[in-house]
C-alpha cells in the first residue's frame, strides 16, 4: 500500500509519498526495498512532480521507479506538459496494463498551477481554475471528462 498526498493551491504544490515498495514472487516470497516514487521534471515554461503508487515492478522486469529516473533526462527543454502525459500513457498501456496504478503530476505552467491524474482506476471529477476573478466572479468549477 501507497500512501500519496498531493496538494495544489494558486502558489504552491506540495506532494508526499512513502518510500517502500513490496514486491510478492511465486509461491509467495515477500521483499520489501526502498525506492523514490516522486521526481522532478522541468523545461523553460514548466516544472512539475510526477509521482506513483502502485505497481512498483513487473513480472516481466519493468521497474517504475527506474523509468521515472530516466524519463528526466529524456523531458526536451521545449517539451510540453503533454509530452509527460503521454509518456506516462504509453508505459501504463504497455507495462502496467489492469493492475491499479496512477500517476499524478503536479507543478506549474508558468505561473498557473496544474495537476494532472493518469490512472487505470481513479477518476479525477472535479477541477477547479485558479485563475483571477473576473468580473467579480469566483474561479469556475468544471467537470473533467
Amino acid at each position: 500500500m501507497t500512501l500519496s498526498l498531493t496538494l495544489v493551491t494558486p502558489k504552491d504544490v506540495y506532494q508526499c509519498s512513502d518510500f517502500r515498495l513490496t514486491y510478492v514472487d511465486p509461491p509467495g516470497h515477500y521483499t520489501d526495498t526502498d525506492a523514490q516514487k516522486i521526481i522532478v521534471l522541468s523545461t523553460m515554461k514548466w516544472s512539475a512532480l510526477v509521482q506513483f503508487a502502485g505497481v512498483g515492478k513487473t513480472s516481466s522486469g519493468f521497474d517504475t521507479t527506474e523509468w521515472l529516473a530516466q524519463l528526466v533526462s529524456h523531458v526536451q527543454p521545449n517539451a510540453s506538459i503533454q509530452f509527460i502525459v503521454s509518456e506516462l500513457l504509453a508505459i501504463g498501456r504497455q507495462y502496467i496494463g489492469n493492475a491499479k496504478h496512477s500517476f499524478v503530476v503536479c507543478g506549474f505552467e508558468g505561473e498557473k498551477p496544474l495537476i494532472i491524474l493518469v490512472s487505470n482506476f481513479q477518476v479525477c471529477r472535479i477541477l477547479v481554475s485558479f485563475s483571477p476573478r473576473q468580473n467579480g466572479r469566483s474561479p469556475l468549477l468544471t467537470k473533467s471528462i
